[in-house]
């Protein structure tokens, strides 16, 4: 895997960025519809709307980042209701020195940025969906059947990206385990 993937950089274009942009595109749609001086604004500096987009992007992703740790929590606790062990094996793997050479930790550094993506992309289409409504409801940008699935899409995409994050909450309390057993 190359440094980049690694980096913190990839990390904040996956985890944030990307679910900023899910959340936003149909808001800057019902934007730039309403509102043509914008419209013209964007054409005109379109350095300045670049800058302007990233920082609304990140602060939006931030707070979905933020919302995504307390669906993660709700899952935490949902699971420790399963295995009790769960809180104390959390805690135990963060202050626990490991070989941060192990192929496990690697994989497990794999599996948490897909769930983090996941947790912060459940909200996001909820933004996205609602914006879209938006524009469909004042605009019509969309014919009758195709809002409908774009709809469908963003229902069934969460309903997925969601029970992925459940099913990633639970394979990384398994790799802790097995990180933490090996260890022993």
């Amino acid at each position: 895997m190359s440094d980049y993937l690694k980096g913190d950089a990839f990390r904040q274009f996956v985890v944030i960025e990307v679910p900023g942009v899910i959340a936003l595109w149909s808001w800057a749609l019902v934007l730039l519809q309403a509102f043509p001086e914008v419209s013209s604004f964007v054409q005109l500096n379109a350095g300045a709307s670049v800058f302007i987009g990233l920082a609304f992007t990140t602060a939006v992703g931030l707070v979905l980042e933020d919302v995504g740790a307390r669906i993660e929590l709700m899952w935490d606790r949902l699971l420790a209701k399963s295995r009790e062990e769960h809180e104390s094996e959390w805690w135990e793997f963060l202050t626990t020195p490991r070989d941060e050479s192990l192929p496990a930790v690697g994989y497990l550094r794999s599996v948490l940025l897909r769930t983090k993506f996941e947790l912060g992309a459940c909200p996001a289409l909820i933004s996205s969906i609602a914006g879209l409504w938006v524009a469909q409801c004042a605009f019509g940008v969309l014919p009758e059947i195709a809002f409908g699935v774009a709809a469908a899409l963003h229902a069934a995409l969460f309903a997925f990206l969601l029970y992925e994050s459940w099913c990633g909450i639970s394979l990384l309390s398994d790799i802790r385990n097995r990180i933490l057993a090996a260890g022993k």
